[in-house]
């Protein structure tokens, strides 16, 4: 099922409208993973945090659609580029957040904001007191994730190493 935040005349805009007509098609694919043995895991993005019609949209996927069929992968970069703690956020979510996606935000690097991300410890997220802090909050598993890197295998390298040196 085709996300909502294409809709509006700018990639990512939507109508509140539109993403509430949107949600039970979410639950539906949520419904026929769990009759398969499957868990549906909604990446968030930044936008997923900015106030539609009044409130979040993560917030409404997480009120109206039941954890038995909506899981969610938490990115934690675009999480803090919407401003919002991403600490906050997984104690929130308790145990429907089943992953994470690792990496870090530089706001000098390029022009767009998916230039912005980077690996783990290179942007200003402070991994090496973030990454001590989720493991007391969360026990979903963490992927170093990059979305534009020039090389992504210097890029995990980078991440992991930095993981490494914190988490053992």
């Amino acid at each position: 099922t085709a996300a909502p935040f294409i809709a509006g005349p700018k990639l990512y805009e939507t109508t509140r409208d539109k993403f509430d007509a949107w949600l039970p098609q979410l639950a539906a694919v949520g419904e026929k993973a769990r009759n398969r043995g499957l868990t549906l895991a909604y990446h968030n993005h930044w936008y997923d945090l900015l106030p539609l019609g009044g409130e979040r949209p993560l917030d409404v996927m997480a009120r109206q659609i039941g954890a038995d069929l909506l899981s969610f992968e938490i990115d934690l970069a675009w999480t803090w580029y919407a401003g919002v703690a991403p600490l906050s956020l997984l104690k929130q979510l308790g145990p429907r957040v089943v992953s994470m996606h690792w990496k870090d935000i530089d706001r000098s690097r390029g022009t767009s904001i998916t230039d912005h991300a980077v690996a783990p410890g290179s942007g200003v997220m402070n991994y090496p007191v973030l990454l001590p802090l989720l493991a007391g909050t969360t026990t979903a598993m963490g992927y170093v994730e990059v979305d534009r890197p020039s090389d992504g295998m210097a890029a995990a390298r980078q991440g992991a190493s930095v993981i490494r040196s914190v988490l053992g």
